[in-house]
């Protein structure tokens, strides 16, 4: 990640960098589990890490890996469960989350990023 942050910074143009971090008391979770949930966030599916350089994506890291059929998503319950934030989701309310993320993940051009095919003029 911090290559990524040097990479965009030493570019020389116009960068763009959007990262997760987990908020201990907006997210209702014991501060230690910190870094578990952004790994969470990442291996559910929900949180992808690319870049994308003059035109052209890349993924990277675990989000390649699932990309590439190498590491399986964890369910999002995983992750939604971890975190106060959302006690009230009911089976219902995980199962259209999952069932979001896995069209995303199944359907679109970057999961969970841009939902339609991208094409040259």
């Amino acid at each position: 990640a911090m290559s990524s942050v040097s990479k965009a910074l030493s570019s020389g143009g116009p960068t763009f960098i959007h990262s997760l971090n987990p908020c201990t008391n907006g997210w209702d979770y014991d501060p230690m589990f910190s870094h578990e949930l952004g790994e969470l966030a990442v291996e559910t599916g929900i949180w992808p890490l690319y870049e994308i350089e003059k035109g052209t994506v890349k993924m990277m890291g675990k989000t390649k890996r699932i990309a590439k059929g190498q590491l399986k998503r964890k369910p999002v319950r995983e992750y939604l469960m971890r975190q106060g934030r959302f006690a009230h989701f009911t089976p219902e309310d995980i199962k259209l989350f999952q069932d979001k993320v896995d069209e995303s993940w199944e359907k679109w051009w970057l999961p969970g990023v841009i939902p339609v095919s991208m094409k040259e003029d």
